[in-house]
C-alpha cells in the first residue's frame, strides 16, 4: 500500500500564500474545504512569514479597531485570554462559535467584549485608532437599535446590549 506523507513546510517555503491560506489566517476558517494548511504548525509558519502584510491588509479592509483571526489565536489569546463574553450570549451555545479553540464572535446583539475595547485594553491599539473604532460600533449599535426596535416586542428574541441588554 503507498502512503503519501505531506512534506514538512519551512517558514521560508509560504513565499506565497493561496487564497485558500489567506483566507484562514483572515478570518480563522478556510474559504474552501479542505484547508490547505498541513495542521495549525503550517498555520503559524505561514503567519509568522506574513504577519505583517496580513494584519494591515485586515485593517484596511475591516476597519479600524480588528485584528485578523491569526493574531487573536497565536499572538493575543495566548498572552492575555480570550474576550469576555457579555450576557447576551445564550448559555452552552460558545462551542459553536469556536474556530481553532477560540471564541471569536461579531454577532449582534454582541456575545463577547467589542473587539476595539478590548484591543485598547491590553494596549494593541492606541487612543486614535479606538476612538475611530468607537465612532463605528456606535454607529452600528445606533442601525440595530432601530432595526430592532422595528421588530413587535413579542418577536423579539433580545435588544442589542448597546442599546441596553435584553428585554
Amino acid at each position: 500500500m503507498v502512503v503519501r506523507r505531506h512534506a514538512r513546510r519551512r517558514i521560508g517555503d509560504f513565499g506565497e500564500l493561496t487564497f485558500n491560506q489567506r483566507w484562514e489566517l483572515l478570518f480563522g476558517s478556510p474559504m474552501l474545504i479542505p484547508g490547505d494548511f498541513g495542521g495549525e504548525d503550517e498555520m503559524r509558519m505561514a503567519w509568522d512569514g506574513h504577519r505583517d502584510e496580513i494584519v494591515a491588509e485586515f485593517i484596511e479592509r475591516r476597519g479600524s479597531g480588528k485584528r485578523p483571526f491569526a493574531q487573536w489565536m497565536f499572538e493575543i489569546v495566548p498572552a492575555h485570554g480570550e474576550r469576555p463574553v457579555t450576557g447576551t450570549f445564550p448559555d452552552g451555545c460558545d462551542g459553536n462559535w469556536r474556530l481553532h479553540g477560540i471564541l471569536h464572535t461579531h454577532l449582534q446583539p454582541p456575545a463577547q467584549e467589542a473587539e476595539h475595547r478590548f484591543l485598547y485594553r491590553i494596549g494593541i491599539i492606541d487612543r486614535d485608532e479606538y476612538e475611530e473604532a468607537e465612532a463605528a460600533y456606535q454607529d452600528e449599535c445606533d442601525f440595530y437599535t432601530r432595526l430592532f426596535a422595528s421588530i413587535p416586542k413579542q418577536q423579539r428574541l433580545s435588544t442589542p446590549a448597546c442599546a441596553g441588554g435584553n428585554e
